[in-house]
C-alpha cells in the first residue's frame, strides 16, 4: 500500500487525500467483503435517516497526493500532455500499481475506469436491500 504517512492502514482500504484536506478512504469493490461491509453501512445510515434514494457523488479515486513508488506503471516511459505532475500517470489518484480485487489480481492500472462502476453497482445493491424495494441512485 502506497498511503500517505499520516493516516491508517489496513488491507482492505486504499487512502489518500482530498479536500477538505485529510485523509480519504477508497474501498475496494472488487471485493465481495467491501459489498457486504458497503451494504451494512447503507442500512446504518437508512436506520438514522430513512431515505430511498442516494446521491452517489466523488466516485473517482481521485488523490491530491499519491505518494507512489517509481514503476513503469505509475511512470510509464512516455511523454503526454495528458499526464501531470513529473510525468505520473497516477497524478491525482490511486498508484497503478495498486492490487484490488478478491486476492489481489487486478491493478488499479488496469481497472482505474472501473472504479466508479463498482461503487455505484455496490451502492445500489444495497440501497434495494436496505429499503426492500427499487431504489434511485444518482451518480
Amino acid at each position: 500500500r502506497f498511503n500517505p504517512p499520516d493516516v491508517p492502514t489496513d488491507k482492505d482500504t486504499y487512502y489518500g487525500k482530498v479536500w477538505p484536506y485529510g485523509p480519504a478512504a477508497f474501498p475496494d469493490f472488487f471485493k465481495n467483503e467491501t459489498v457486504l461491509w458497503w451494504q451494512g453501512q447503507v442500512k446504518n445510515l437508512h436506520d438514522t435517516l430513512p431515505f430511498d434514494s442516494l446521491w452517489f457523488d466523488m466516485n473517482e479515486p481521485s488523490n491530491f497526493e499519491a505518494l507512489c513508488p517509481k514503476n513503469k506503471l505509475d511512470y510509464p516511459p512516455i511523454r503526454s500532455s495528458v499526464i501531470f505532475s513529473n510525468n505520473q500517470l497516477s497524478a491525482r489518484t490511486l498508484c497503478m500499481v495498486t492490487e484490488q480485487g478478491e486476492k489481489g489480481e487486478y491493478r488499479h492500472y488496469d481497472v482505474h475506469s472501473m472504479y466508479g462502476l463498482t461503487g455505484l453497482i455496490a451502492t445500489r445493491k444495497a440501497l434495494d436491500a436496505t429499503i426492500g424495494k427499487r431504489g434511485f441512485v444518482v451518480t
